[in-house]
């Protein structure tokens, strides 16, 4: 009992209240979050992790500060988040400079990047752990992760690779990789020779999609195939997607271990496009879906787990399931990582989103095998907020945040539109994507009007759906989607400004490549002059493509 008593002593600790702050460290922007408390309860972890999150390209670090679904997971994990932006607003489409194979850890972005870690390690307010920092990012971010993860692999214990290209890739092999596999590998092994040693404690986590239009979805498995191979590890498996948190759990898991554990994981989310994976459910924002699996809270599950750098790691004292619905109640279950009999009470308050007010306070039972679960009252539909509150046998108190909802709920779980591509070719438009239920009813049509006055509709079939007519005067158009649910509930409307003409052909870079409008081999040319913007091509009488302007 002395014992236990000597313990808990240790579990109190002053309350720090979450922030985000913004400086500029050693020439890079960075914004950074501030956990809500200095440790989790557990007398050893002293100190806090670091996760360096990259945005994409046409993607801004204000964009996952927004709706990356960041601040949770890095309160339960004592986590510092930073989301650095692209110095001098990035190459190409404000991308990050992975490209090709001829990185030094000064040259390009490498540089900034690699002195912003060093600043915020120095920093002993912040008080990081220098084991446990993790680097993640989306696209070319995630190509930028794998530069660093390969390059200085004794300042990463973690990569995270959402939909991210290989290393030794060029810009014009996004959508058709060139290089070969092997070529990828020996980039990596070139980029951290002598450094074989911190391989070998290193973890890499990748997550894709299959619906990405814009990253070749190959690339995932090369890089998967990569770490894993210089890591050693070869004992393969699968595990279950739908056991992880998230709004959208469907798809495919796949480890890769070592004779010690866990090394290298690979999920495609199904339905997911060229996204980052923020899974907290709701309208996704600039390359971002929240109907997905919750990326940043499996993404620090699975670093703090297998970490084999740090003895001061520590998971939260309770690993919270997703929440579930059941005849208009809530169902909250988890598990705890402490001893139970450090345990007073969970006790998890019920809030209304919109008002704050508390409706219900669930009492949780905790099993012999440390699981706890509990069940709220029958409850009106609508947004909620639960605080799980863990109080220890001296009655101090620590408090996890998450969010559900109930029914349809404007706004939460509307019919989403997303991953749309459109153009106008030829005097025709041309439109598709995908329509979600976002958690409520089967989605069952998307409708399209132009200009205000012609009215379509067609269906959505797995999620996917298209749109064409010809019959459009030259000149300019707008047009307007919107899904529906089997409910009648709408999305929010989306609106494309195009404009038509007999000998013209307006789309994206990818478009005209894949109508053989250009030559694939000039796709870098064209990528470096418009990036992922639109733009014209004219059909001259030779029957060839040009820019409109020549």
């Amino acid at each position: 009992m002395k014992n236990m008593f000597v313990l808990l002593s240790l579990l109190v600790s002053a309350p720090v209240f979450a922030e985000w702050k913004f400086e500029t460290i050693e020439g890079v922007q960075v914004h950074y979050y501030l956990p809500k408390t200095t440790t989790p309860l557990v007398a050893k972890a002293q100190k806090r992790a670091l996760m360096v999150n990259l945005h994409g390209c046409s993607q801004k670090a204000e964009d996952l500060k927004k709706d990356g679904n960041w601040e949770n997971t890095a309160d339960d994990y004592n986590m510092i988040v930073a989301l650095p932006k692209v110095p001098n607003g990035g190459v190409i489409a404000g991308c990050w400079d992975y490209y090709g194979a001829d990185h030094t850890m000064s040259n390009r972005h490498n540089g900034p990047l690699i002195k912003l870690v060093q600043a915020l390690l120095t920093k002993t307010e912040l008080n990081i752990d220098a084991a446990q920092v993790y680097l993640s990012g989306l696209s070319s971010g995630g190509g930028e992760t794998m530069v660093l993860g390969c390059m200085v692999p004794e300042m990463f214990a973690g990569l995270g690779v959402n939909a991210g290209p290989s290393t030794g890739t060029s810009s014009s092999e996004i959508s058709r990789p060139k290089t070969s596999y092997e070529a990828m590998l020996a980039a990596c092994k070139k980029l951290g020779n002598g450094k074989e040693e911190f391989f070998k404690t290193q973890l890499t986590s990748i997550i894709y999609g299959n619906n990405d239009f814009i990253v070749n979805t190959a690339f995932n498995t090369n890089n998967a195939e990569i770490m894993r191979t210089i890591y050693g590890a070869n004992n393969k498996s699968s595990f279950d997607t739908k056991k992880l948190s998230g709004t959208n759990t469907d798809g495919v898991g796949t480890l890769w271990s070592d004779e010690k554990g866990p090394r290298v994981s690979l999920i495609m989310n199904s339905n997911l496009g060229h996204n980052w994976p923020a899974g907290q459910g709701g309208n996704g924002g600039a390359f971002i879906n929240k109907k997905s699996i919750n990326y940043p809270d499996y993404l620090a599950k699975f670093f703090f787990t297998n970490n084999r750098r740090s003895q001061l790691v520590s998971l939260p004292e309770v690993m919270i399931d997703p929440i579930e619905t059941k005849e208009s109640k809530f169902i909250v279950s988890g598990t705890l990582t402490i001893p139970k009999e450090w345990v007073k009470t969970i006790d998890i308050q019920v809030k209304k989103k919109d008002t704050q007010e508390i409706v219900d306070t669930v009492k949780a039972v905790v099993g012999r095998d440390s699981r706890f679960s509990g069940f709220s009252k029958v409850l009106p539909d609508g947004e909620y907020f639960f605080d799980f509150h863990v109080i220890n046998a001296l009655g101090t108190k620590r408090t996890f945040k998450r969010s559900s909802w109930l029914g349809e709920v404007a706004g939460v779980n509307l019919p989403q539109i997303f991953n749309t591509r459109y153009q106008s070719v030829l005097g025709c438009f041309s439109i598709e994507g995908q329509a979600v239920n976002n958690g409520g009813d089967k989605v069952t049509n998307v409708h399209i009007t132009i200009d205000g006055e012609d009215h379509y509709s067609v269906p959505v079939e797995n999620t996917i759906w298209d749109f064409k007519t010809c019959s459009l005067a030259e000149g300019a158009h707008e047009a307007v989607v919107v899904a529906e649910n089997e409910s009648g509930l709408l999305s929010g409307a989306q609106q494309f400004s195009f404009t038509a003409g007999l000998n013209t052909a307006a789309s994206t870079l990818q478009e005209h490549m894949e109508a053989k409008r250009l030559n694939w081999d000039e796709y870098g040319f064209w990528y470096l002059k418009y990036g992922y913007s639109r733009f014209t091509l004219v059909l001259g009488t030779d029957g060839i493509w040009r820019e409109k302007n020549l």
